[in-house]
């Protein structure tokens, strides 16, 4: 390539440059450099943080097991305060320490084979099946799952109990 045709292409990309200097602030490529760098003025994105620890504990009273004979439990009372009708709920919240509910089995029992087997217990209607008083330590961070074990045939066996604690 001749001399003259590179002075032309030099002075042609030298034009082009000093114009788009001009009209564009943005940062240009240099001879020296094959791609144009920019500076990232913003502040870095902080990290998000860990969510604070949980400080109550889980209590899940409408998951049992009928199949294995562990029933779903029916609130009546909270560290002995009754619950009426319209405050009942599936899932409480407890500080951490010792606390108690009372319930009993419900609704359906007829997937244990305590009600179903050979031997079936026979149930009446209205009864509250396995009424008891549960007494408990909960941690904060947990989840305790409740429910009224009636695997023996044996009524005065059965009782609400913690059948699952998950972390």
């Amino acid at each position: 390539m001749s001399n003259l045709i590179r002075n032309i292409i030099a002075a042609t990309l030298i034009a082009g440059a000093s114009s788009l200097a001009a009209s564009d602030p943005a940062p240009t490529a240099t001879p020296a450099t094959a791609h144009a760098t920019t500076k990232n003025t913003a502040p870095a994105a902080k990290p998000a943080e860990p969510a604070p620890p949980k400080t109550t504990a889980t209590v899940v009273t409408n998951e049992g097991l009928s199949d294995h004979c562990i029933l779903s439990t029916v609130v009546t009372a909270i560290d002995g305060k009754e619950v009426s009708a319209t405050d009942k709920t599936d899932t409480l919240e407890f500080a951490p320490g010792e606390h108690s509910i009372s319930g009993y089995g419900g609704p359906d029992p007829t997937k244990c084979a305590t009600f179903t087997g050979d031997k079936a217990v026979a149930i009446t209607e209205g009864e509250r099946i396995g009424q008891s008083t549960l007494k408990f330590t909960v941690l904060a961070g947990k989840t305790y799952y409740t429910g009224v074990d009636v695997r023996k045939a044996d009524k005065s066996t059965w009782k609400v109990v913690v059948w699952q604690i998950k972390h």
